[in-house]
């Protein structure tokens, strides 16, 4: 760590259809599992974490949304319109999710709704 802080820890995003993927977590020692959730995006925003999730289906992945404050997590958004979801960011007001499917990028609320595509 560049700056000589010993608190950070880098969050890695996996996905797995056999492994289940999941959320790790690396602290520049040790690689620690959180949990198995194929997770495709993450981003921070406005001291909550977003996280986009992956579920299988025959018709592709529909998007699902986590946002969790310090205390765990705070919501669970299903956007139907977000398919087979590949990246999240924040750009300050709402997260962007790309939706590979679709080819498309969707602006979500942080209700869930679609402003922008």
């Amino acid at each position: 760590m560049s700056d000589g802080r010993d608190d950070q820890v880098l969050l890695i995003s996996c996905l797995g259809e056999q492994t289940g993927g999941g959320l790790f977590a690396y602290d520049g020692k040790t690689l620690e599992q959180l949990d198995n959730l194929s997770t495709t995006g993450l981003a921070l925003a406005d001291g909550r974490l977003g996280r986009l999730l992956w579920s299988s289906g025959e018709a592709g992945s529909v998007g699902e949304l986590l946002i969790y404050d310090v205390t765990g997590v705070e919501s669970y958004l299903r956007i139907d319109s977000l398919r087979e979801p590949h990246d999240l960011a924040w750009d300050g007001r709402e997260f962007l999710a790309v939706s590979t499917l679709s080819n498309s990028v969707l602006w979500l609320s942080a209700s869930g709704e679609i402003t922008r595509t």
